[in-house]
């Protein structure tokens, strides 16, 4: 099965609410199960957009992006080695998603350096194999 890229899931609500919907309702990031609706405004936010969501670097909101990325791939089918999996497991462990006042806020207990490396393995799974 192929991937799509964040950008993809970005620029397409309707895919990403349907494969949420398929998923039961929820896709997990950190320890928190967002709606299709909260997850799409993390995949929309870019640096200073004064959106809902904020975070505390832009490779940390690169990071949750590709995990749901990632989510979304993983429940249309797609299949992840091990590796991936663990940098998925390893990025849900340390990314903190609080929800306050309608406001998303990410944090993470990650260095940049692990940080910098769990995305490029997501990023790697979510771009490997293109729909087209």
């Amino acid at each position: 099965m192929c991937t799509y890229t964040k950008g993809f899931y970005r620029n397409h609500a309707s895919v990403t609410a349907a494969v949420i919907t398929f998923m039961g309702g929820t896709v997990r990031l950190g320890a928190a199960n967002l709606s299709a609706t909260r997850a799409q405004a993390v995949l929309n936010a870019t640096p200073n957009d004064g959106s809902n969501v904020t975070y505390t670097s832009n490779l940390l909101l690169n990071l949750a992006q590709q995990v749901i990325t990632a989510e979304l791939n993983i429940a249309r089918g797609a299949t992840v080695t091990s590796t991936q999996q663990s940098a998925i497991n390893a990025a849900n462990a340390g990314i903190t998603v609080n929800i306050v006042s309608g406001q998303i806020r990410l944090t993470t207990s990650l260095s940049d350096t692990t940080a910098g490396a769990l995305t490029a393995t997501i990023e790697n799974f979510n771009s490997a194999s293109d729909c087209g």
